[in-house]
């Protein structure tokens, strides 16, 4: 039998599940919006006027997943979704003033709520895994 807790990508994927539950809780609680969705906004952010398709590739995520997500927050004026001039077939997705705002304030939130376990870590061992994280991350998007 193997001893999963030694490793290391069983760790990350534990730390990531947990994360992701803990910031879905504090921004329904807080915000009334989920974790899914201020990913997508954040998407937004970077790349406004993208497909959904593009959305959902971008989190890996299913098209019919996003696309409730994205019906969700254009009920509540988050982001505007229009068909696009050249595929009457395709949506359009743009963030709005009232989005923007409410990522700004679900990143403070976050940031403020995950402060205490980052504290655990020296400067050095934040810096490290930081730059550890964005390699991963880089491997990963070019698999």
């Amino acid at each position: 039998m193997t001893d999963s807790s030694n490793s290391t990508g069983y760790l990350l994927q534990q730390v990531a599940t947990a994360l992701t539950r803990h910031s879905d809780q504090v921004l329904q609680d807080r915000l009334n919006i989920s974790y899914s969705q201020l990913k997508i906004m954040l998407v937004l952010q970077e790349s406004s006027g993208l497909r959904q398709k593009d959305i959902a590739s971008s989190l890996g995520q299913t098209e019919a997943s996003v696309s409730r997500q994205l019906k969700l927050m254009s009920d509540e004026r988050l982001v505007k979704i229009a068909l696009n001039s050249n595929n009457k077939r395709e949506h359009i997705v743009v963030v709005t003033k009232k989005g923007d705002r409410l990522t700004s304030k679900a990143m403070i939130i976050l940031n403020n709520y995950h402060l205490p376990m980052f504290r655990q870590l020296s400067q050095e061992q934040a810096l490290s895994l930081q730059d550890s994280l964005k390699l991963m991350h880089e491997f990963l998007l070019n698999r």
